[in-house]
């Protein structure tokens, strides 16, 4: 130890020499077994680990050039030759996966960041580039994840015939980085990447796609989407956590004010009740509806409203900002209230999307979700009989119980084993003028088609992993 820490310039010096020599080349970015590859697609900032690191670090002191070469049994040996005086390395690092496979050729880096401080930047983008300048200047390059990316040269003369291309990955390759403008050490470097073919705003539809393709468990074409939806768009996709699919679709749901339902294979996604017109996928009516004695002697229909210290006043969404720098930033929207005697009464409630978009997009989300949470305080517990067997979860009922027509949301559907339908549904309207809840005023009109089953599908898109039709 004593032999490799003489050689280290004092800069490096500041801390404990470690306690294995390679030790000290990992300081900066690292890895964690377990931890979650990032995936993205669009305009993102991504952060990085390191996957390679030349087998030796070269100090460059007092004219003498020191390269330090640590073998795979930690033995070191020191090779000197002459030059300079400064710390250098030559290393790779990934950013993780790419969602959309598509657009892999054209997969551009625009800006590199080192703990931080900007390196290098281009309006446009590029694959390859020289940072910094003069004695500090170094080179990198960038391998987008496609299928057929060739092996870094650097990284198969170092260790030759056993270098894999990361194919699928997107990694970046940094040589002769200046080390000593950063205390000796690799620092953290992170990337903004953009899909250079694209526009800068990404179709969040194609995102559903990209997801659904994604998850091994549907295809681009196993996703529709209701026409109105197609142009509704956003920077970007990063998931830096382990995201399920049902999770992903849910707060897709929630932030755009989307409804969406599995059914025959496929994802279905519309328009959400409260935002336009809907179809009525049938007409209940309480004499139709089974009486099996499940409702606590309240009749047919057993009909619930949540308490108001249930529904939330304040709610708060996570997301990422373009425009600070891509940070996890957050926005509250809150709902005005009545005068009450006491302010514990209201609740907040939170989520968070993997969406790079903007302050004013974030905040009109997180107040879509906040009125639908308050709309849907009514909830409906019934049985129909067995010929309505052709409903399923998020269609639209209009529900006429107790002297009132609802119309209603169907939330949950379990058959029995008389054939009968045991439902749950939530509220979205009442009222013979059916007015418009959310955001004030206006008047949804109800095309009713009872018994078809269907709810806005006539006008639904397949929304493809390559592109939205």
């Amino acid at each position: 130890m004593s032999r490799l820490t003489s050689y280290i310039p004092s800069v490096a010096k500041k801390k404990p020499p470690s306690r294995h020599p390679g030790d000290e080349y990992y300081k900066g970015s690292s890895n964690t077994w377990g931890q979650v590859i990032p995936l993205s697609a669009g305009v993102r900032r991504m952060s990085s680990w390191i996957i390679w690191l030349q087998a030796y670090m070269t100090f460059i002191e007092g004219g003498t050039v020191i390269k330090i070469n640590v073998d795979d049994s930690g033995t070191v040996t020191a090779k000197v030759e002459t030059v300079g005086g400064k710390v250098f390395a030559t290393f790779a690092v990934s950013f993780g996966y790419p969602i959309d496979h598509d657009a892999d050729d054209s997969r551009l880096v625009r800006n590199i960041w080192a703990n931080g401080r900007l390196l290098w930047s281009d309006a446009v983008g590029a694959t390859s580039a020289t940072a910094l300048g003069g004695d500090d200047a170094f080179s990198w390059t960038f391998y987008p994840g496609s299928e057929d990316q060739p092996i870094d040269p650097l990284m198969d003369a170092d260790h030759p015939g056993t270098t894999p291309a990361y194919r699928g990955q997107m990694i970046m390759v940094l040589d002769h980085f200046p080390c000593h403008e950063f205390e000796g050490k690799i620092p953290s470097i992170t990337a903004e990447i953009i899909d250079g073919d694209s526009a800068e705003r990404m179709v969040v539809s194609h995102q559903l796609a990209l997801m659904a393709s994604f998850s091994g468990v549907y295809t681009g074409a196993d996703v529709l989407v209701d026409d109105a939806l197609l142009d509704i768009e956003n920077d970007g996709l990063l998931i830096e956590e382990n995201w399920k699919i049902a999770d992903f679709f849910n707060v897709v749901g929630r932030f755009y004010d989307w409804d969406y339902v599995e059914s025959g294979g496929l994802v279905k996604f519309f328009r959400s009740v409260n935002a336009a017109e809907y179809t009525v996928a049938a007409t209940i009516t309480e004499s139709e509806i089974v009486d099996d004695g499940s409702n606590q002697g309240e009749g047919t229909v057993l009909t619930t409203r949540a308490d108001d210290s249930q529904i939330p006043i304040i709610m708060e969404v996570n997301y990422y900002d373009r425009s600070q720098q891509y940070q996890l930033s957050l926005q509250r929207a809150r709902r005005q209230q009545f005068p009450q005697k006491t302010v514990l009464l209201g609740s907040s409630d939170n989520f968070a999307v993997p969406f790079i978009t903007t302050a004013s997009e974030a905040l009109t989300g997180a107040t879509r979700a906040l009125y639908k949470g308050a709309h849907e305080r009514l909830t409906h517990n019934f049985t129909l009989p067995p010929h309505y067997a052709y409903l399923e979860p998020g269609d639209i009922l209009s529900l006429l119980a107790g002297g009132k027509t609802y119309i209603v949301k169907l939330t949950y559907l379990e058959m029995q084993q008389d054939l009968s339908l045991l439902c749950t549904a939530t509220n979205v309207a009442y009222g013979a003028d059916y007015t418009r809840p959310g955001f004030g005023g206006g008047i949804i009109p109800p095309v009713v088609d009872s018994g078809t089953g269907v709810y806005g599908w006539d006008n639904l898109s397949v929304v493809s992993a390559v592109e939205v039709s």
